[in-house]
């Protein structure tokens, strides 16, 4: 618990920090950002086509070498891995643990950062962070963290 209870902890942070400096004059920029899912009854806007080239080429002209965003559907997530093509991901949906559902993906620009895979995954925010889509303390959808 106490490492999820951790993981929960850098996750905030990282999201509060968008530049840090590190080894001197070497700065680590990340982005944290919530793309909204992407949801069939959405007009103008709030579309997604409409917000789709905004949204990648915001995360591509801003060049942070680590990337978290939230509500992420598949195609959605397949659209900004396009858009960043020296990045990778790490991240599942929540529904089935692979693809359906909303992702909480990080990615990383894989020429500057090695990641090992064994030192990744999702876990759910519930009494039984292993089970895929499990939910507790009055969640009526499952929620997840992803890490690296």
């Amino acid at each position: 618990m106490t490492s999820y209870l951790l993981s929960l902890i850098f996750l905030l942070l990282a999201s509060v920090v968008s530049e840090a400096t590190v080894a001197g004059n070497d700065s680590l920029h990340v982005i944290s950002y919530n793309i909204r899912y992407d949801a069939r009854g959405d007009k103008g806007e709030r579309d997604w086509q409409q917000r789709k080239n905004k949204v990648t080429g915001y995360l591509a002209k801003n060049k942070a070498s680590i990337i978290g965003l939230q509500e992420v559907l598949h195609r959605q997530l397949l659209a900004v891995d396009k858009a960043l093509p020296n990045h990778r991901y790490v991240g599942v949906g929540r529904d089935d643990g692979l693809s359906k559902g909303e992702y909480s993906p990080i990615f990383y620009d894989h020429t500057v950062w090695k990641l090992d895979p064994q030192q990744t995954g999702t876990f759910w925010l519930s009494a039984t962070p292993k089970v895929v889509n499990s939910r507790t303390w009055g969640n009526g959808i499952s929620r997840i963290c992803t890490w690296a």
